[in-house]
């Protein structure tokens, strides 16, 4: 797609059309119906545009969003044009003794957010060939589980981009993920920064550049990318062996001989960048299951993709619901998985 078409395409993104499965029916298009499909938004887009202007409606900051997926994720282009049509443009900004942080939109889905975010400093604050080493004190999202109660369990990380956007202009991320039944679409989160800072491979001390508090509060209304799938495993026995447990988990489980359990049922929600695999379980001996530290997707090629990730569960009583999820480095295409191996077991998704 040309940069006018993408342009479009996000358009009609921020003003609300929706282009989910659950709205419209269509699981999959293929290639011809999608440049069908593509035209019609175009055309769309440009009656939306002739009635704005009409209307004295003020114009939308369209941000290009592949700018920071691309420096991130990597990947292929045509994937990468899939992610950029379905962000949250937002423009929330925190400004504090010349220094400003400001939120250019959010890509996710089900229970991985991305939060991109710009953060501009005074000329000279940072040396040349220091960028590497910007830092913050803190940066995550706060009162998370107080805002959320019910919450089985979040994750936050952030990481600054190699690439500067614009002279003095620096880009990172804020990654939230969530075990929780519940995805994070709609929720409301506070993002909260405290001093930036330049570590100092070199030397265990750091330098602070600018003292200071940042925050901002904001809702998670971007697209979801995920798709539901409802494998048919009923009856399945997985065991999870001493190597794959965590390490911190209390030793009365981790040490246990055998950790074994039998599926009710299981859903699985996939997307380019994450999998998400929810298990209702019931255990022969009364005890609560775990997840396995470890989950690995396999492609139509036979190709193996692991990684750790996170995990929550909740029981009692030998019956309970177990969660866990990774994120892909590199985004995938959901349709060329064809298995997931959870423990010791290959959950088909075909």
């Amino acid at each position: 797609m040309n940069e006018k078409g993408k342009y479009v395409f996000r358009m009609i993104g921020n003003i609300g059309a929706d282009l989910t499965e659950e709205a419209t029916g269509v699981k999959k298009l293929k290639n011809k119906q999608k440049r069908i499909f593509k035209i019609i938004c175009i055309s769309a887009a440009a009656l939306i545009s002739t009635f704005l202007l009409v209307a004295g409606v003020a114009a939308v900051t369209i941000y290009d969003i592949g700018f920071y997926l691309k420096q991130y994720f990597g990947g292929e282009v045509e994937m990468l044009d899939d992610m950029t049509a379905v962000p949250q443009n937002v423009r929330y900004e925190s400004t504090n003794d010349e220094v400003k942080f400001e939120v250019v939109g959010i890509t996710g889905d089900a229970y991985y957010a991305y939060v991109w975010i710009d953060m501009t400093l005074p000329e000279g604050m940072v040396d040349a060939g220091s960028d590497h080493l910007l830092n913050f004190d803190r940066c995550g999202f706060k009162d998370v589980n107080y805002l959320w109660f019910g919450m089985w369990g979040y994750s936050s990380t952030y990481q600054m981009l190699e690439t500067k956007k614009a002279e003095n202009v620096y880009s990172f991320f804020v990654r939230l993920n969530t075990h929780d039944k519940r995805t994070l679409i709609g929720r409301r989160v506070n993002l909260e920064i405290k001093n930036i800072t330049l570590e100092h491979d070199f030397d265990p001390g750091y330098k602070i550049l600018s003292v200071g508090e940042w925050g901002m509060s904001f809702s998670l209304n971007y697209r979801d990318m995920s798709e539901i799938i409802d494998p048919d495993i009923a009856g399945m026995m997985i065991t999870v062996p001493p190597e794959e447990r965590f390490n911190d988990l209390p030793d009365y489980i981790k040490n246990r001989s055998t950790i074994e359990y039998m599926v009710k049922d299981c859903k699985v929600s996939l997307s380019p960048i994450s999998v998400t695999i929810s298990i209702n379980y019931e255990s022969s001996d009364g005890k609560d299951a775990i997840s396995p530290k470890k989950i690995s997707i396999v492609l139509d090629d036979s190709t193996v993709i692991s990684d750790f990730g996170g995990a929550g569960s909740r029981g009692k009583a030998g019956k309970g619901v177990i969660s866990a999820s990774i994120s892909f480095k590199e985004p995938i295409d959901p349709d060329q998985v064809k298995a997931i191996i959870f423990g010791n077991a290959t959950i088909p998704l075909k």
